[in-house]
């Protein structure tokens, strides 16, 4: 099974500006309906994140954090595909996107 993870910075858009909460709002439903369709399921919740800039700032923003785990072929080239709908949907340059190999039980 393959765990894969979206984060999505949801604080500002790529040109710095915050992201109003409506707009907001409807992205991360959308994202979400999408992951499940795709994927057959998902965890969601937001989180507090910070990287670095080019001048060396630290930048802290709140993140969209979305899972899924799937054993679907072809699951790499989907999730990329996700990924480049959301960085449209939220307006930024990039979204991290990790994939782990996970073992999975129901209990």
């Amino acid at each position: 099974m393959i765990k894969i993870t979206f984060t999505i910075g949801i604080g500002k858009d790529k040109t710095g500006k915050p992201i109003p909460e409506c707009d907001m709002e409807l992205a991360k439903l959308r994202a979400c309906k999408l992951i499940a369709r795709e994927f057959g399921g998902y965890t969601a919740y937001v989180a507090n994140g910070g990287w670095v800039d080019p001048s060396g700032k630290l930048i802290e923003e709140p993140s969209l954090v979305i899972s899924t785990i799937t054993d679907k072929p072809g699951n790499r080239e989907l999730a990329k595909d996700c990924a480049e709908g959301f960085k449209l949907s939220f307006n930024q340059d990039c979204i991290m996107v990790t994939r782990d190999v996970v073992s999975m039980e129901l209990v």
